[in-house]
């Protein structure tokens, strides 16, 4: 493999720096998610970006030379420091958004890829991390990633997902919303779709439809069901029911609904217990034969309803909020690249 040497240029100035020597150093390619629907990259690199310990540079393609996504050697030269990690925050939407940066198999620096959607592009992306030599691969569903991923084993990272509790929390509002149901409701959603067709004529069912992956404008924000607004509307709730796909994903609802101090109805599968949530403790198990008959039962239980929301509320505040993901995240980094603090 060819390396391309870092300038005698580039050390200089990273000495003279000093205020870097004792942080962990991330060049971070990403893209702008501040005005998208779902932003909890935008959230991550919110709290990265207040750590003590790091010092980071996004890239979002104004680095770009040539060619769309731009060539890392000439990346790095434009800088004023030397990474100790090259981080992409997401495979797939970067390619298409961006374009990937090209190069990264003649810098000799460690680098890492998140990879969202699992079930997606999964050629593309073995050649991807193949081709260019990536250290780390990240990804949010452990067991959906080493399935398909069985060999990049040793190189998996799991950073599941979080709450940003600037927007998730509880809101203080009057619960008027007996069951709620947010989100996409297709074939990848079965248990969604079966909640729905059963329970859309039931008084006290509410269910808002997914307002689409796209850009929204401040003006149509504030219209939409997003970011505060979304937390809002579950706050309302006393119970949300949803799923974990086809493909048993712990989804941002797993984290986001419990943060908000709702209870949480949702379908079970083995990486949850790794995560913390536990039936009638956590969080309340169901599936297509008993969901209505537990929600029922949750509803007419207040007391019962109370205590496993109030867990549910503990384990996301104690385990899985976006500050808590960022500092797993950091530290993660800081073992790898073996850099001393």
């Amino acid at each position: 493999m060819k390396y391309v040497p870092l300038s005698a240029k580039l050390f200089r100035d990273f000495r003279r720096r000093g205020s870097f020597m004792n942080k962990l150093n991330i060049l971070y390619f990403t893209i702008d998610w501040s005005s998208f629907t779902y932003k909890p990259d935008h959230y991550f690199k919110l709290e990265l970006e207040k750590l003590p310990d790091v010092h980071v540079r996004f890239v979002k393609g104004e680095y770009t030379v040539g060619k769309l996504g731009g060539y890392l050697p000439d990346i790095l030269s434009q800088l004023d420091f030397v990474p100790d990690f090259i981080y992409l925050d997401d495979f797939e939407s970067i390619r298409g958004v961006y374009g990937l940066p090209r190069g990264l198999n003649e810098v000799n620096i460690p680098k890492g890829v998140l990879f969202h959607d699992v079930y997606r592009v999964r050629d593309d992306f073995k050649n991807f991390v193949k081709e260019n030599s990536l250290d780390l691969v990240l990804a949010h569903y452990r067991e959906s990633f080493l399935t398909y991923f069985p060999e990049f084993h040793d190189r998996f990272r799991w950073l599941p997902n979080h709450a940003y509790e600037p927007v998730f929390h509880k809101y203080g509002l009057k619960r008027r919303i007996n069951y709620l149901m947010m989100g996409k409701i297709n074939g990848a959603y079965p248990l969604r779709s079966k909640i729905y067709k059963k329970m859309k004529g039931i008084d006290g069912f509410v269910s808002h439809g997914h307002p689409g992956y796209k850009w929204f404008s401040k003006r149509d924000s504030k219209t939409k069901f997003l970011d505060e607004n979304y937390a809002m509307e579950i706050s309302r709730a006393k119970i949300f029911l949803t799923c974990g796909s086809i493909y048993n994903f712990a989804v941002g609802k797993y984290f986001e609904v419990p943060a908000c101090g709702t209870l949480l109805l949702t379908s079970d599968f083995s990486e949850l217990r790794d995560l913390g949530f536990i039936h009638k403790e956590t969080f309340v198990k169901i599936d297509k034969h008993n969901f209505l008959a537990k929600a029922k039962y949750y509803l007419r239980h207040r007391d019962e309803r109370n205590e496993i929301r109030r867990k549910g509320y503990a384990l996301v505040q104690s385990r899985h909020t976006t500050s808590i993901r960022v500092r797993e995240f950091v530290d993660e980094l800081w073992k790898f690249t073996g850099k001393t603090r």
